[in-house]
């Protein structure tokens, strides 16, 4: 958690300000293949290791990326050595702007919260699915960002951002509404591509909205600011809809036609900050 901001700032001080969606697009590729592997290479090692030793197994990889960190790295930030205080992370409070884009996003982030928590029960237990049928809707949202976010990110970064933020907010909530029409897992695939492609839309713009609107020696506090809202997001995410799996008990609208209109005052806010030129 700690190291997101700081790889966030990194790429807005290395690369220029018309290919941070593309760059962007390219780390999530690469922390989708991260996601991914790792789970089957520590099933792979429990098949001959004792349960204990995969643990020793990833500290050792942590310390060996330690070291590759230590020792390659370089600040990428050197346009100054001089010693500042900050203020606190709570000053980028005072950026108009930039606090009415974070709490935007996160709405937006409220509803992808949705997929480790909510769906998971949804399809298990209202609509029947196995566990496996679940991970299999986890394995196609992986399958697609690692196959599409970068392609996408490149096609995305050549139009206006308010406009792709609105577009990934409402593809996001048509998704997660098209549960309440599923009825089988053919159904529930197309679903997870939906929304996903609202994701690998949305995600790459946001972070590069927030590089662009930060200022050059604070970067890593307007970062750390949007990650925190990141977060939230996914913490209150879950606690929404489990609220809704008690109070409706039977049905799907209810359950997913609030969180879909979520996505859709996420989307009306964003198009609103296009209008008044907030967001270019």
């Amino acid at each position: 958690m700690m190291a997101r901001p700081v790889l966030s700032t990194m790429v807005v001080d290395l690369v220029p300000k018309e290919r941070l969606t593309e760059t962007y697009g390219f780390l999530r590729v690469a922390l989708n293949l991260g996601w991914a592997v790792g789970p089957a290479a520590g099933g792979y090692l429990a098949t001959f290791l004792p349960y204990a030793w995969l643990f020793g197994v990833a500290a050792l990889i942590t310390a060996l990326g330690f070291l590759v960190v230590l020792l390659f790295l370089r600040e990428s930030f050197q346009k100054t050595s001089k010693q500042t205080v900050s203020p606190g992370i709570l000053s980028v409070a005072s950026d108009r702007t930039f606090l009415i884009f974070t709490g935007l996003s996160f709405l937006v982030l409220l509803v992808a919260g949705q997929m480790m928590s909510t769906l998971s029960i949804f399809t298990v237990d209202r609509m029947g699915f196995s566990t496996a049928q679940y991970g299999l809707l986890l394995t196609v949202n992986g399958l697609v960002v690692i196959l599409f976010q970068y392609p996408v990110a490149r096609w995305v970064s050549r139009l206006a951002k308010s406009k792709v933020l609105v577009f990934g907010s409402l593809i996001y909530g048509v998704g997660y509404l098209f549960f309440g029409w599923t009825g089988g897992l053919t159904l529930a695939i197309l679903a997870m591509v939906i929304l996903t492609v609202g994701e690998i839309i949305f995600s790459p713009v946001a972070l590069s909205v927030v590089g662009g609107l930060s200022p050059e020696k604070h970067r890593g506090r307007y970062m750390g600011f949007y990650e925190l809202s990141h977060t939230l997001g996914f913490t209150a995410g879950p606690l929404l809809g489990g609220l809704l799996l008690d109070s409706f008990p039977t049905g799907s609208w209810p359950i997913w036609g609030p969180i879909a209109l979520i996505a859709l005052l996420a989307g009306i806010g964003f198009y609103w900050m296009g209008i008044k030129r907030r967001l270019n």
